[in-house]
């Protein structure tokens, strides 16, 4: 993967940054990330969640909303960015923002414990590893497919996993304060990334997970990395702001794919 996504460059790198709300931290810290990667020139693409899929599609190797310009333009992460964008101009397609049912697996494991490993008490019923990876591999399987279906052919595409939520969201969230005190977490999270990178890869997807650099825990950012840390008055933050972070979390997660990945490829 690293050979292909950097095969031939030297100089400018050129990267198109599509996906949805998440995306806003990565256009807002677009200039730190080009002053700390002088190699690197970005740019973005994006609407909100509930109309991503529904809104674009690839005509050709362009990417571009299927409405009228004016009735979506109120809804574009970036106003000043192009309607439409020819992602084979680009050295690498990166696909942030999207968590791979990551709150169905929450869900699906609360009040559940792991058969074989610590359990909370004898009264939780447990299921088994097994079976937790089934429910991870569902998931994975699903939604790697539909981004497959929706860019059926670019192979500089790099699926970039969206953030985790904040350590702080376990004060507003129940499915996040249980999966935090999960007994068997560590083995959850190994278990959910592993799965994840093998199905984007029996996709042939690229896919770049959370970096380490950036994690406080399993399945959790850094609190000082969110949203809600950067708002006038953060006790007023919404589970929103938790989720979403901030531009020190965009500019530190794109430093590392730019030394992990298009540097160490090329």
């Amino acid at each position: 993967m690293r050979r292909d996504v950097a095969r031939g460059l030297r100089q400018v790198i050129r990267v198109a940054c599509i996906g949805n709300s998440h995306l806003a931290a990565f256009k807002e810290a677009r200039e730190e990330i080009e002053g700390r990667c002088p190699d690197v020139r970005l740019q973005f693409f994006g609407l909100p969640n509930p109309v991503f899929f529904r809104s674009k599609r690839l005509d050709g190797t362009a990417l571009k909303t299927e409405h009228p310009l004016d009735d979506s333009l109120d809804q574009f992460i970036d106003p000043d960015a192009p309607h439409a964008l020819p992602l084979d101009r680009f050295d690498v397609v990166l696909l942030t923002s999207h968590s791979f049912y990551l709150s169905h697996f929450f869900k699906g494991m609360a009040g559940l414990d792991l058969l074989g490993y610590p359990q909370s008490d004898e009264k939780t019923p447990l299921i088994s590893l097994p079976c937790a990876l089934d429910m991870i591999r569902d998931g994975a399987q699903h939604y790697a497919a539909r981004i497959r279906r929706f860019f059926p052919s670019l192979p500089n595409l790099v699926v970039v996993q969206a953030p985790f939520p904040s350590s702080e969201a376990i004060q507003i969230s129940s499915d996040l304060a249980q999966i935090s005190t999960h007994p068997a977490c560590e083995i959850l999270f190994d278990s959910y990334q592993r799965v994840l990178a093998a199905t984007c890869i029996n996709e042939g997807l690229h896919f770049f997970p959370a970096p380490d650099e950036v994690l406080e825990r399993p399945f959790f950012t850094k609190a000082e990395y969110a949203r809600a840390k950067w708002l006038a008055d953060p006790v007023v933050a919404t589970l929103s702001d938790h989720i979403h972070m901030n531009t020190r979390y965009a500019a530190d997660v794109f430093a590392v794919f730019h030394a992990d990945v298009l540097i160490a490829s090329n």
